[in-house]
C-alpha cells in the first residue's frame, strides 16, 4: 500500500498531515501517470518518503510504502 502526501511548502507544516491518496502498490505508476508535471522514478523496494511528482502549479507530492498488516 502506497499513501500520496503533498507538501504545502511551509517549515510548520509536516507532509504526513496532507494525504492525497492511498494506493495499492499494483497501481503507483499508473496513478503516477495521473498529474501533470515532472515525474521523479519510484523505488518500490524501499519504504521511506520518496518524492512522487512536482506538477504543473509547482506543488511537490512525496510517496511513502507502507506493509499491510492485520492484528487477526
Amino acid at each position: 500500500m502506497w499513501i500520496i502526501f503533498r507538501e504545502d511548502k511551509s517549515e510548520f507544516v509536516h507532509p504526513d498531515k496532507y494525504v492525497v491518496a492511498l494506493v495499492n502498490d499494483a497501481d503507483i505508476l499508473t496513478y503516477q501517470s495521473t498529474f501533470s508535471g515532472y515525474y521523479f522514478p519510484v523505488n518500490i523496494d524501499v519504504s521511506y518518503f520518496q518524492e512522487f511528482v512536482r506538477d504543473t502549479e509547482g506543488r511537490l507530492y512525496f510517496a511513502r510504502r507502507y506493509e499491510v498488516f492485520t492484528t487477526q
